[in-house]
């Protein structure tokens, strides 16, 4: 295995606690979130609150993971505006399109979830980013320097 090869598997290996936490955070928020579309709407609105969890989590998980790979590198800027992009613009684009193509969701309330959702998971994985960089700064410095 090269040095650049086993230089990935710790970048990737080092996002995997903040993955863990983000998807503990999403199936977290999907109890109330899911108990409320569900007492609410039904089973549309519990199927507002899994899509809701999935459109901010899994964004958020890439988000992590590129911020991992490009931590410590001179692509570092660019790899956490990459970052902010993914975990803006595919859940607002997202559920601003099933807002529109499915009328049941958009009256479950589907896009007050995913702004819920969204702030919540925000808020945490801005904070598993610093750490998950702060960990590739502080292993990876010596790899990149030396």
């Amino acid at each position: 295995m090269t040095h650049k090869q086993t230089d990935y598997s710790r970048r990737l290996r080092s996002s995997i606690p903040a993955i863990g936490w983000l998807l503990l955070l999403g199936f977290g928020l999907l109890i109330p979130i899911g108990a409320y579309g569900f007492t609410t709407h039904g089973y549309v609105g519990l199927l507002a609150a899994v899509i809701a969890m999935l459109v901010c989590c899994l964004p958020a998980i890439a988000a992590i993971v590129v911020t991992a790979f490009t931590a410590a590198t001179p692509n570092a800027l660019s790899g956490t505006l990459f970052g902010m992009f993914l975990r803006t613009a595919i859940p607002f684009f997202v559920s601003i399109l099933l807002v529109q193509a499915f009328k049941p969701l958009a009256d479950a309330g589907l896009f007050g979830m995913v702004l819920i959702s969204y702030l919540v998971v925000l808020a945490a994985e801005t904070v598993l980013a610093v750490r998950v960089v702060q960990a590739n700064s502080i292993d990876g410095g010596s790899a990149v320097n030396g």
